[in-house]
């Protein structure tokens, strides 16, 4: 199977719906969202400004929660369950931990 993506196409998954059946934190969703926007670990780090040990860490349980193996089955099972949105009361997926 091959996939073509092209951005001016593509439609924002909503992933609260996803966060809220693994019961991923407002944090963890975030990163899955930013993991779903093709961003490496570096990226998730330096956006939300805190080190690459920590978003390893959270991606590790993130994997664990969602019961997949890697971070291309993380992607493949969120866009699969592209639930529609609880709310929008999620905090921004840049936020700096504080």
């Amino acid at each position: 199977m091959i996939t073509i993506y092209h951005p001016s196409f593509s439609m924002p998954l909503h992933i609260d719906g996803f966060a809220a059946l693994h019961r991923l934190t407002a944090s963890e969703a975030s990163i899955v969202r930013l993991i779903l926007d093709n961003c490496d670990t570096l990226r998730i780090a330096d956006l939300r400004g805190t080190t690459s040990g920590t978003v390893r860490a959270q991606i590790k349980s993130i994997l664990a929660k969602t019961n997949c193996r890697s971070r291309a089955e993380l992607v493949r099972k969120a866009a699969a369950a592209d639930l529609p949105p609880l709310s929008d009361s999620l905090e921004s997926l840049a936020t700096p931990v504080k």
